[in-house]
């Protein structure tokens, strides 16, 4: 997901990930990672950050993309700002 602070609209981190929110730590060391995705989200990362840094129509902020490696297909859902927001309606206001 790419979070475009520029944007008084877009979300942020803690939109996905509040601190009060109950979230169940993983560690990867015991889950494990399989390497060859770490190099594919990586280039996917690299490519919406240089879509984000010049302007390029359709970049990704606001949007969640979700790779099912097992099955090779992506999905990607949009996540809205929420106006109650600590985070980033102390930044920019509702």
């Amino acid at each position: 997901m790419v979070f475009d602070l520029r944007s008084r609209s877009a979300p942020c981190y803690a939109r996905l990930f509040p601190e009060e929110g109950e979230v169940e730590e993983v560690q990867h060391s015991v889950m494990g990672v399989l390497a060859p995705m770490t190099g594919a989200i990586g280039a996917l990362q690299a490519m919406e950050a240089i879509k984000l840094a010049t302007g390029i129509a359709g970049a990704g902020a606001g949007k969640l993309l979700l790779l099912d490696a097992k099955n090779s297909e992506w999905r990607s859902v949009r996540v809205a700002k929420d106006p109650q927001c600590a985070v980033c309606s102390a930044t920019y206001g509702s």
